[in-house]
């Protein structure tokens, strides 16, 4: 069952792989990535499976990881950021040229 009360929504956290040897093919790091319902929604109604992310060097217990965040691609949510609003008429159109 899914852990529903997890509040990193949208998070991402890397860690070194202690059990990588030269003579295994484990990975480097390991991680884990929480979406939450909203970016899995906008991403099935898009046919989008591209996500952006940024990630910060972090330290806890003596070892150091990568923990970020998730979100979508710029180009799927720069309505959200800054919505496109066209005026009305010419009357809502601001005009400060003095004259």
């Amino acid at each position: 069952m899914v852990d529903t009360t997890n509040s990193f929504k949208n998070s991402i956290s890397v860690f070194r792989n202690d059990n990588k040897t030269p003579e295994n093919k484990q990975p480097e790091f390991r991680g884990t990535i929480e979406l939450s319902n909203e970016i899995i929604d906008a991403l099935k109604e898009t046919n989008s499976y591209k996500i952006d992310l940024a990630l910060w060097k972090r330290e806890a217990n003596g070892k150091s990881y990568l923990s970020g965040q998730v979100q979508l691609p710029y180009a799927l949510r720069k309505e959200e950021i800054a919505p496109k609003q066209e005026p009305q008429s010419f009357d809502d159109i601001k005009d400060d040229i003095p004259f």
